[in-house]
């Protein structure tokens, strides 16, 4: 609420206008703030689906990529959800979002963001290399140089140390 947590991080997978709808707030998405004057550069998960091309019916896997990659057929998915499309710059697709909506807010808070590398350990691939060497302990280190509590240097020193072990771990 916001007398408890005026401000807080928003995921890709939040759904945030039924958070509004739910809770009677109003949220506001904004890029995440400098760090002594430099833009912070954070990953961002994207959703996203796979056809089958092995599928026995190829036919409707082909006429749902002409709808998925026609305007009218993107148009319909962004409407359909309050996630924020993801882009290649230049795109045909680019859909109509409303103006000042949650959508459009997300797509410019994530302008100094990347997308996750989808990449598999290379002895476990069960295995995502993010979900070992980044997400278990990233909001720890990150949460210690805000407090101040830990030096930019002694948090990559122990970032590097902590994706080391788990890699080693988890790559078995």
């Amino acid at each position: 609420n916001e007398e408890i947590a005026p401000f807080g991080l928003v995921g890709t997978w939040m759904d945030v206008a039924a958070a509004q709808t739910t809770t009677g707030s109003t949220f506001m998405i904004s890029p995440v703030p400098t760090y002594n004057g430099i833009n912070q550069r954070p990953f961002v998960k994207t959703k996203g689906f796979v056809i089958n091309a092995y599928t026995k019916w190829r036919s409707a896997a082909t006429e749902l990529m002409r709808l998925v990659y026609s305007k009218d057929g993107f148009q319909a998915m962004v409407t359909g959800t309050s996630y924020a499309p993801s882009l290649v710059d230049g795109s045909n697709l680019v859909p109509t979002l409303t103006a000042g909506g949650i959508q459009e807010q997300m797509m410019s808070a994530f302008v100094y963001n990347y997308p996750e590398p989808a990449l598999l350990l290379p002895n476990n691939k069960a295995r995502k290399s993010m979900d070992s060497a980044y997400y278990p302990f990233i909001s720890n280190t990150e949460r210690a140089i805000w407090d101040g509590t830990k030096s930019i240097a002694e948090a990559v020193a122990e970032l590097i140390e902590l994706s080391n072990a788990a890699i080693e771990a988890d790559n078995k």
